[in-house]
């Protein structure tokens, strides 16, 4: 059968994303240290707030006072507040803000969550295929009668029109000579809204450690293969 494997696709681009903003936020982190490093840092006043929330400050350089509109907007700014500036010191006209909140913590946001979700399902996937192929190797191979499907149907993936759920299946094995029967359980995975698993009559393979019968692995993509 095949399995929804879009997750991984997902983890991958959000892995991207994270890449990106990463790259964003190092270099603003380096155009940060340029204008500290370049300009001159100086107290301006707010003088005015128009009335398209424009901050207006007054500051002084060697002598001489400028006025200029910011490129910021800060709700809690009043006139009469301090803000620190950098000026240019070959163009005092030119000045630039730092500001700490845009150009580190909110990309850094995106680079963490981005990560995070991206970085999290790939290290899942590799380690559910290197699990499989150990299993698959060293393991005994068991045919199992597929009992159960847990589908959560709360926690969804929708790509176009196909629809899947985070799921997991329930099979049984039975022992040809003693008739003992060994439950097993699947790891959770995306199986689509119309899978054709039928309770009873549909198999699968799973792979017992020949040393501990209570390490496993079911292997979901072989539902409705060629048992």
């Amino acid at each position: 059968m095949k399995i929804n494997h879009n997750a991984k696709v997902i983890s991958i681009v959000f892995s991207i994303l994270a890449v990106i903003a990463l790259i964003v936020m190092l270099s603003l982190f380096i155009y940060m240290e340029w204008i500290k490093n370049n300009m001159v840092a100086v107290e301006s006043t707010v003088v005015d707030i128009d009335s398209n929330d424009n901050i207006v400050v007054a500051y002084d350089y060697e002598g001489t006072l400028y006025t200029d509109h910011l490129n910021m907007y800060k709700s809690w700014i009043e006139v009469g507040d301090t803000i620190t500036i950098y000026v240019d010191p070959i163009d005092p006209n030119t000045n630039y803000q730092i500001d700490f909140f845009f150009f580190i913590i909110f990309p850094g946001i995106f680079v963490v969550v981005f990560g995070g979700i991206g970085l999290t399902g790939l290290i899942l996937s590799r380690q559910n295929k290197r699990k499989k192929i150990d299993y698959q190797t060293h393991g005994k191979k068991l045919i199992a009668v597929i009992t159960d499907v847990h589908m959560n149907h709360l926690m969804t993936m929708r790509v176009n029109r196909n629809i899947s759920y985070r799921s997991h299946i329930m099979c049984e094995h039975t022992d040809d000579f003693t008739d003992a029967k060994q439950v097993f359980k699947s790891a959770k995975f995306w199986l689509p809204a119309d899978h054709e698993i039928k309770p009873g009559t549909t198999y699968v393979h799973v792979y017992v450690d020949r040393n501990d019968s209570n390490k496993y692995f079911v292997d979901v993509e072989s539902i409705n293969t060629h048992i």
